[in-house]
């Protein structure tokens, strides 16, 4: 499908989930976070990528906020946001659990501790998370990322926050409105993790 495409925005539905975890693992497997977590590049990588994404969509198109973006029939992006008080599901697997199948207990340890280092020290926020954003290759560059992050802003009330280990999108949420508030090494060292708060007053 050529990026020129028209491409529809609308909120996700519980039957798209599994495209929807698809998407991600194809559009973020580069992500230096996941980069770190899924060295080895073999045939069940991506497949270990939409296991880890798997609850997390699961459980915010249910009970979250979810947006997908769609050319033609098919989902080609998504973003995903945890409202304040978004329930947890009882159901498993759960996301711990997941991560102990994934990568093991002591690796497990390894990101929890890693996530911690990372996060001490950053302000707090009393707002709407951005857990997930993700474009397939081939329609980045056409504003679909950008549709699918307004589309959260319209249907939230309040700052809305996300982190990422990626340089590459801080320009992106920067025109979107947002402003670094704590950086931090992460995976070892080998990148950074940026938290970006968008208040809202924010255009």
């Amino acid at each position: 499908m050529a990026p020129q495409q028209p491409v529809s925005i609308a909120p996700a539905t519980m039957a798209e989930a599994p495209a929807i975890r698809t998407v991600l693992a194809h559009s973020l497997s580069e992500d230096p976070m996941l980069t770190w977590m899924f060295p080895q590049r073999d045939a069940l990588r991506l497949s270990r990528i939409a296991f880890f994404f798997s609850g997390q969509v699961e459980r915010l198109v249910g009970h979250g906020l979810v947006h997908s973006a769609m050319v033609e029939g098919e989902i080609v992006g998504a973003a995903l946001w945890i409202p304040e008080g978004t329930p947890r599901l009882d159901s498993l697997p759960r996301p711990r659990d997941i991560m102990g199948i994934l990568l093991g207990e002591t690796r497990n340890r390894d990101l929890i501790d890693e996530f911690t280092a990372a996060r001490d020290g950053a302000p707090s926020v009393a707002g709407t998370y951005l857990a997930t954003l993700g474009v397939l290759e081939e329609y980045r560059g056409h504003e679909v990322g950008t549709r699918l992050v307004e589309a959260g802003h319209r249907a939230i009330t309040g700052p809305t926050w996300v982190e990422t280990t990626s340089p590459r999108n801080l320009p992106f949420y920067r025109r979107l409105g947002y402003e670094v508030v704590h950086e931090a090494p992460f995976a070892g060292g080998t990148t950074t993790m940026t938290r970006l708060v968008r208040d809202t007053m924010a255009p």
